[in-house]
């Protein structure tokens, strides 16, 4: 068996639904801890932050700037709905709408205005904020969980978005292709887990 192929059946396997909805942080940790951790354990959240952060290094710095901190209040504002019951159980193909979205728009390349790139950002946290606050209601410290979970996001995108910006600065063309190309392979993960959650 090719060792690509292998390859291939372990990140599916790593990204299946049932493996991404899992947050695998210990019960023992704090709050504030397990809300830092939340966006890491989890193969859908770090596909999220990872593709708003490379779509909006593809803009200006500020609005790129604004994005994470629109994630970030949008992560607070999903949990605190998830909590209090004013939102159901997030289903899983809700969840990967964000990155495919973000997907879609590097393979093309196209950059947004600020109001809609922004919407986008926020969207994307009250999705992923909707997400987290399903998987922790056993957590009793939401402002320790909610704040660990926004610093984590802004972080998170901010890094990802200067890094890109800084990647783009560059005059080669095949920058910009392997930026496309990237949003290409998100995109098609989206499709595969998107085909994983219907089966379900």
């Amino acid at each position: 068996m090719p060792r690509w192929f292998r390859f291939a059946l372990l990140l599916l396997a790593a990204l299946s639904p049932r493996a991404a909805a899992a947050h695998g942080v210990s019960p023992g940790v704090g709050d504030f801890l397990a809300g830092v951790l939340g966006l890491l354990t989890s193969p859908a959240d770090v596909l999220s932050w990872l593709a708003l952060g490379l779509f909006a290094g593809m803009h200006a710095p500020r609005p790129a700037g604004w994005c994470a901190e629109l994630f970030a209040s949008g992560l607070v504002l999903g949990l605190a709905g998830a909590r209090a019951g004013l939102l159901p159980p997030a289903h899983a193909l809700i969840d990967l709408t964000p990155f495919a979205v973000c997907g879609v728009l590097m393979a093309t390349a196209l950059r947004l205005p600020a109001l809609p790139l922004l919407m986008l950002a926020g969207a994307a946290g009250i999705i992923r904020g909707w997400h987290n606050g399903g998987d922790t209601l056993t957590r009793p410290d939401i402002v320790a969980l909610a704040a660990g979970l926004a610093l984590t996001g802004y972080g998170a995108v901010v890094s990802v978005a200067a890094a890109t910006g800084w990647f783009l600065r560059g005059t080669a063309a095949w920058r910009l292709v392997a930026l496309r190309a990237a949003g290409s392979w998100i995109t098609a993960i989206a499709v595969i887990l998107g085909g994983f959650a219907l089966r379900r």
